[in-house]
């Protein structure tokens, strides 16, 4: 069976996203199979209580809200199910011990160090071996993966 891993975006908490100059969006990582009778995973971050923490399948994450998608390559020497194999393990390794930070200023820059949803899309896709695409959208906090390991 086939699989494809996306980053899908959307404006950030709208209207909030609109408030930064450029606008923000907040990003999920989507796992597609070729086959329509299986459903989509998404793997993203929300805040809750002042934490970041891992969303699995939120509602607003869902391919049918995103403005932006963009495909992530499968690592070279794996196959498209190990690595979403290792997505899955990387997402369910995250304690969910993080603050949750916004952006620092009106460009969306976060400063080093904190984390937002966008954080968990490139410290998952990183943790399972891949490497986060370039995005050509304004993502706060994902030069800022969340730190993990799997083994």
């Amino acid at each position: 069976m086939g699989l494809a891993v996306y980053v899908v975006c959307h404006v950030a908490a709208s209207p909030l996203g609109y408030v930064t100059s450029p606008t923000s969006y907040h990003c999920a990582i989507d796992i597609v199979p070729d086959d329509t009778r299986i459903s989509t995973l998404t793997i993203g971050g929300q805040p809750s209580n002042g934490n970041l923490v891992y969303r699995p399948n939120y509602s607003g994450d869902a391919e049918c809200h995103a403005q932006i998608k963009t495909l992530v390559p499968t690592p070279d020497g794996r196959t498209d199910n190990q690595f979403i194999i290792n997505l899955i393990q990387a997402a369910a390794s995250y304690n969910n011990n993080l603050p949750y930070s916004f952006p620092t200023n009106i460009n969306g820059a976060m400063a080093p160090g904190t984390c937002s949803s966008n954080s968990v899309v490139s410290g998952v896709i990183n943790a399972a071996g891949g490497t986060p695409p370039p995005l050509p959208v304004s993502t706060p906090g994902y030069g800022n993966p969340i730190p993990l390991s799997v083994h």
